[in-house]
């Protein structure tokens, strides 16, 4: 027996366990990432004197530079290994987080924090395959379903630092929470090994789309206030489960040949 069939055939010993922690901890890290700038927007805001279109900038660059990472430097970990691929990922988000700390204006910190998304876009992907790769057959779905914690758990951790809005950021959360948890399992049960790297940057591609949703929730909450982004918002939620009920994939026995 070669050791990628015992990976996949036996149970899963302290090594693997070990790897598939770190990568939630790594994931953990860029959801804090990600989520933290909303919370420091309005003093920041305050401090520069920014106005609506600007924070707009801001709050895009981070997700508009994930969906460039996911789509031309995750593709690069296939020529250099995923192990490098991830730590040179990892340098350079703690690089860019950094830069960020030492922006001295609106331009530098824009540029810092679509720099730290590029890579984050890029690492998920490799993140994502890895802790397949390291998950036995019996397992995999359960641990990809813990995984998927990782991402939200960090932007939660974003919150719980800021301490008075912990409370309505964890009942506003949970939603998302289970939901991703929940479709990145399905995902990854219905994916050929083989196509996981392309699937998971594809998925961290759809990221992008975020700025556009941020633009309906704004011209939405400024037309009908903060109650209809909610409406909507669920509303869009349950057209996914719906979607996704009624698809194909939820009655697959087994992978496609």
């Amino acid at each position: 027996m070669d050791l990628r069939e015992a990976i996949l055939t036996q149970p899963m010993r302290k090594a693997q366990i070990g790897i598939v922690l770190t990568c939630i901890l790594l994931t953990m890290v860029d959801g804090y990432e990600v989520i933290v700038m909303p919370f420091v927007v309005p003093h920041l805001a305050r401090a520069w004197a920014l106005g609506a279109v600007q924070v707009g900038y801001l709050l895009s660059a981070s997700v508009f530079g994930m969906a460039l990472g996911a789509a031309f430097i995750s593709p690069l970990a296939d020529k250099i290994g995923r192990r490098r691929h991830i730590m040179v990922c990892l340098a350079v988000i703690t690089l860019g987080m950094l830069l960020s700390a030492y922006a001295n204006n609106l331009p530098q910190l824009i540029a810092f924090r679509a720099f730290a998304g590029l890579f984050i876009g890029a690492i998920i992907s490799s993140l994502n395959i890895l802790v397949s790769e390291y998950s036995s057959d019996r397992r995999r779905g359960t641990v990809m379903g813990i995984y998927g914690v990782g991402l939200p758990l960090g932007s939660a951790m974003a919150g719980a630092v800021i301490g008075p809005l912990i409370l309505a950021f964890f009942l506003i959360g949970v939603g998302p929470i289970l939901w991703v948890i929940s479709t990145t399992t399905l995902r990854q049960a219905v994916t050929p090994r083989d196509l996981l790297g392309r699937v998971s940057a594809i998925n961290i591609m759809a990221t992008g789309a975020r700025p556009v949703g941020a633009a309906a929730g704004a011209l939405i909450g400024a037309l009908s206030g903060a109650e209809a982004c909610l409406i909507v918002a669920a509303i869009g939620f349950l057209i996914q489960a719906i979607v996704i009920l009624i698809s194909p994939a939820t009655r697959l026995a087994q992978q496609p040949a």
